[in-house]
């Protein structure tokens, strides 16, 4: 593995294999001006998944929060728009 410093963070080289039709696909992505290489369309992916991944275990965590916490007083509508308004604080 070879780390390659650029001006906002280290990056690794590493050799990857893909199958003929995840190749394609890539191909098609970047003709598609979707992605400018293939690295940026795997590092897109993984941050992709990475989020997806954190964005569940907050989930779970508040869910966690909520069955512990017992009934509520709140209308379903005040719960929904103070989770609204904590959504749009995050974003």
């Amino acid at each position: 593995m070879v780390h390659i410093r650029t001006k906002e963070f280290f990056m690794s080289r590493l050799s990857v294999s893909f199958t003929d039709a995840n190749n394609a696909w890539m191909e098609e992505k970047i003709a598609a001006g979707e992605y400018a290489s293939k690295s940026e369309l795997v590092n897109a992916t993984i941050k992709y998944e990475r989020d997806k991944e954190a964005a569940k275990t907050e989930l779970l965590a508040l869910l966690d929060d909520a069955e512990t916490s017992g009934i509520s007083s709140r209308s379903p509508r005040q719960i929904r728009e103070e989770l609204i308004g904590i959504h749009k604080r995050r974003a």
